[in-house]
């Protein structure tokens, strides 16, 4: 007890070392995950930034995507509980079948050939480079969207991407593709005969698993994050809109705001991108917020009604 006192102001040190650490390495994901995030969705829009390399957006954008990923992370939990229910169930159901002298082999050879530690590993390899090739990389391809004439390439991923329900619904069971790769992972590792082998083909998995963490916020900044853009009655003040002209605010930087505009030409509607500078902005006029990409897409109108006259008038 003597000692505690003069032991204190040690401990206190080493806790604010250790809570700084932990802050730097916290800012440091979050910043990482935001830069994902948010450069690849600029990339979708095909919009010019003005970002430096260090921006607060960028953390903005990681703790987003981190709080959607650990909401995300908890409905897939409920889920997983779900299909073990109901494996469990048809387990209890087979149990006639699995006393037979076929359902023992089949058992026996089942629990055998999932002893090995290499199989498992295997398994979760090929599963791993299923779910990055088919599915987590295919939203790499959605460029400049906002001026494209079609919607992206594969047209699954386009319905998934212009359908809320189906973009929440897909990232989900990306999450759980993820928890797959992790789990047989996991349990090859507890494995007690590792080989030279099955370590070899851990490293690989354990690569494939990061590749597939990286790829989360990817597909969160393109499918996922802010689906809903503001339509706007002129642009900053300065610029009106011509009658049937339309505009939306896309992206708001420091030194340019840029803004899609939609003109009726010839029967069809013909889009351009406007960046006006801020420091020329007298004001921001917001109608409403529309799921753009639906009515570029899908034929869908705007969610309000269009821009009176008045409105268009500069203060």
């Amino acid at each position: 007890m003597p000692d505690a006192p003069q032991n204190l102001p040690d401990k206190i040190k080493s806790l604010t070392g250790s809570l700084t650490v932990y802050t730097a390495l916290g800012s440091f994901v979050l910043y990482f995950f935001g830069y994902l995030t948010l450069r690849f969705r600029l990339t979708m829009l095909g919009v010019n930034t003005d970002l430096a390399v260090l921006d607060e957006r960028y953390f903005f954008a990681g703790a987003s995507f981190l709080v959607y990923l650990v909401a995300a992370a908890a409905s897939a939990v409920l889920v997983s509980i779900g299909l073990a229910v109901l494996a469990w169930l048809a387990y209890r159901a087979t149990g006639r079948i699995r006393s037979s002298r076929r359902g023992k082999a089949a058992s026996a050879w089942l629990r055998a050939y999932l002893a090995s530690p290499s199989r498992l590993m295997l398994i979760g390899i090929v599963f791993s480079i299923a779910l990055i090739q088919a599915v987590m990389v295919q939203c790499s391809a959605f460029e400049n969207l906002l001026l494209a004439q079609f919607p992206p390439d594969p047209d699954w991923l386009a319905g998934v991407w212009l359908n809320d329900v189906y973009a929440i619904k897909f990232f989900l069971a990306l999450v759980l593709g993820v928890g797959v790769s992790a789990l047989l992972y996991f349990a090859a590792r507890r494995r007690q005969a590792q080989t030279v082998f099955s370590r070899v083909l851990g490293y690989v998995l354990a690569f494939l698993l990061a590749v597939e963490f990286l790829l989360l916020p990817v597909n969160y900044g393109v499918l996922v994050w802010e689906r809903r853009f503001a339509r706007v009655a002129n642009l900053g003040g300065k610029e009106t809109l011509k009658t049937g002209q339309e505009a939306w605010m896309i992206w708001e930087g420091r030194d340019w705001t840029t803004y899609l505009v939609r003109s009726p030409e010839g029967g069809h509607a013909t889009a351009a991108l406007v960046s006006l500078p801020n420091k020329d902005r007298l004001r921001i006029q917001i109608a409403c917020y529309d799921q753009l990409f639906r009515i570029l897409f899908a034929g869908d109108h705007s969610e309000c009604p269009a821009a009176t006259a008045d409105d268009r008038k500069l203060p």
